[in-house]
């Protein structure tokens, strides 16, 4: 807050064990915006996916998916899925009809609940499916669930877009949370994406949603998030 940031994006291992009194008492004593909740503690700590040659690691990752979702719902913010969707692969649970099957499944239990759910393409070393912005919006066409939306995150664009400015035109209203960050996760500005034109197509295009930083921590996290939105500041 100190910083001039509006809102926090939240990244939980166990979604069922978050201290919510602390949280909402945080974000009440900081007058922050609880921007959405993400998933990459689950794959990054303990290697949990949706679609996974284990059987049990297909199972708790779905659990905590529906725990993750009823947290969503209690701030009314989106659910955001990226590489946690897993990889396809030729292994039982593990094809692209098993990764339909399980995204269709968790937008129902969204749907129950009101929330929206962001998938995030990753480039093709991060992950095998969902790679660019249009495979992104022909799953949203697939699933068919007007909750359904993209993360779009500049530093994969900048790796599988030809034009990033132009991929989040076609995104348009699908655009539910933006990830941040120039070339090989640098601090904005200090890579070689063209963020100055693509932060100019964001304001024709009326973009209210979150920027949220998505960098690495160098020289240290407080400078890293100082130099991110000093960047933006230039740009107001």
């Amino acid at each position: 807050k100190e910083m001039g940031y509006d809102g926090v994006e939240l990244l939980v291992q166990n979604p069922s064990k978050t201290d919510t009194e602390y949280l909402q008492e945080e974000l009440e004593k900081n007058q922050l915006t609880l921007a959405a909740i993400g998933t990459s503690p689950m794959q990054t700590e303990e290697r949990l996916f949706l679609i996974h040659p284990e059987a049990e690691c297909r199972k708790e990752a779905r659990t905590r998916c529906s725990a993750l979702l009823k947290l969503c719902a209690r701030y009314q913010v989106p659910a955001l899925v990226g590489k946690y969707r897993g990889q396809i692969e030729e292994a039982p649970g593990c094809g692209e009809e098993d990764l339909e099957a399980v995204l269709r499944d968790i937008c129902r239990e969204a749907e129950s609940l009101n929330v929206k759910i962001l998938l995030e393409p990753q480039n093709f070393a991060s992950i095998n499916n969902i790679n660019t912005i249009e495979d992104g919006l022909e799953w949203i066409q697939r699933l068919g669930y007007s909750g359904l939306g993209l993360l779009t995150d500049f530093y994969h664009m900048g790796i599988t877009e030809n034009s990033i400015a132009e991929s989040l035109m076609k995104a348009g209203n699908h655009i539910g949370l933006i990830h941040m960050s120039d070339s090989g996760r640098k601090i904005p500005g200090e890579g070689k994406l063209p963020l100055k034109k693509v932060m100019e197509t964001l304001r024709k295009m009326d973009y209210t949603g979150f920027l949220s930083p998505e960098i690495e921590q160098e020289p240290d996290s407080p400078r890293a998030a100082e130099g991110a939105m000093k960047f933006l500041k230039e740009l107001r």
